[in-house]
């Protein structure tokens, strides 16, 4: 019997779902991070070409709409810290009812 409710206990504890949202960026899909971008904003914009300048405008554009899309994402960090907070609480108190239940089932 304590075999049985171990196992139970353990398929419980380690059988629950771990979603937690990510709102971290990856910076490879940061176009403000772009290495001909960051090149071309540090040029004045009479030294560039018209096709540099097209790519530069066209990079400011995606830059600023990343980083928009960046601050709207922000308030999701606190989700994030809540729902760590939820986990560990919960990973806590499975393990403590597992050593409760093999205490008490001796």
């Amino acid at each position: 019997m304590k075999k049985v409710l171990f196992i139970m206990m353990l398929g419980l504890m380690f059988g629950q779902s771990r979603t937690i949202i990510r709102s971290e960026s990856i910076d490879e899909n940061n176009p403000c991070k772009d290495e001909k971008f960051i090149m071309l904003k540090e040029k004045q914009l009479d030294e560039m070409s018209e096709r540099e300048y097209k790519y530069f405008s066209q990079m400011s554009k995606d830059c600023s709409a990343y980083q928009t899309a960046e601050r709207t994402t922000k308030p999701n960090d606190a989700i994030v810290d809540q729902q760590k907070k939820y986990w560990e609480a919960y990973v806590a108190f499975s393990i403590l009812g597992i050593i409760m239940s093999l205490f008490l089932s001796i």
